[in-house]
């Protein structure tokens, strides 16, 4: 069940939260949730702008790193949308 929660808050502070979200794609109150289930849960409160990328994920962003500097798992380029199209359907 969902319920509202009214607070008050300093316009420049809701604004300049507003503007971060929308820049991560995603709305305010998911930030707000978010942050209110880890405060009832851990009964700490923290903030960081920087993400939490799951151990599993960072180790595929490394390994596609290392393959793009090898050229290994990598598309050629190409000049135009035809040539690109016939590559992914070879």
């Amino acid at each position: 069940m969902k319920t509202t929660l009214h607070t008050k808050i300093d316009k420049d502070v809701k604004e300049n939260a507003q503007k971060l979200a929308q820049e991560m794609g995603l709305p305010l109150s998911t930030i707000i949730n978010s942050q209110l289930r880890e405060f009832v849960r851990s009964g700490t409160f923290s903030v960081s702008l920087e993400p939490q990328i799951r151990e599993d994920v960072w180790k595929e962003i490394l390994q596609t790193s290392r393959d793009a500097r090898e050229g290994i798992n990598t598309s050629p380029a190409f000049d135009n949308v035809d040539d690109a199209l016939e590559w992914l359907d070879s």
